[in-house]
């Protein structure tokens, strides 16, 4: 009989793309509350991703939706079954296409994260001209530094990821150039 009498479980009427309206509708500030980008951004988000990384809409799915999930477990941390309620699709559609948007911004990152000279041989000018940096920085290149950065990992793998801080963390190592650009995460 359960198979038989089914009841939807994703029933409600304020769906993921009612609210994407809604915020990219709203005042300013909910957007970068909601996606941690200004309205702007995310419609070059947007664009970007589907004209130069092919990011596709689907059926029952629009960019804007994909985008939406895809920012919101990023910028908070939120599970895949929060998703699942917010924007009323299941687990293996929320999952699937957060894949998709992360595969596109994998590529993305390839053509933005890199020095702007490959040969990073260059003396930078702000070094030369500042006797204060020039004995101490005059072979150097960029900075390096480390940070950990909490994640959600499942309960089983817990205990690996757990910091010196008692919280689960991925340990995640930057470096930039002199002029504050990311050449390596």
């Amino acid at each position: 009989m359960k198979f038989c009498l089914k009841f939807p479980c994703k029933n409600s009427l304020h769906t993921g793309f009612y609210f994407i309206k809604e915020v990219l509708e709203g005042h300013d500030r909910r957007c970068y509350e909601m996606f941690r980008m200004e309205k702007h951004i995310f419609f070059e988000l947007r664009k970007t991703l589907k004209e130069q990384y092919g990011l596709k809409a689907t059926r029952n799915m629009t960019i804007e939706d994909m985008i939406a999930m895809f920012l919101m477990v990023v910028g908070h941390g939120v599970g895949n079954r929060m998703i699942q309620e917010r924007f009323q699709h299941s687990g293996e559609t929320v999952s699937r296409h957060f894949h998709h948007v992360l595969y596109a911004c994998l590529k993305l990152t390839m053509d933005i994260i890199k020095p702007k000279d490959s040969t990073v041989y260059d003396i930078h000018p702000k070094l030369k001209e500042d006797k204060r940096y020039w004995p101490y920085f005059k072979n150097c290149i960029g900075a390096i530094n480390g940070t950990h950065i909490s994640c959600i990992v499942p309960s089983k793998d817990q205990i690996k990821y757990i910091g010196r801080k008692g919280f689960t963390s991925q340990n995640v190592i930057a470096v930039c150039d002199w002029d504050m650009c990311f050449t390596f995460v």
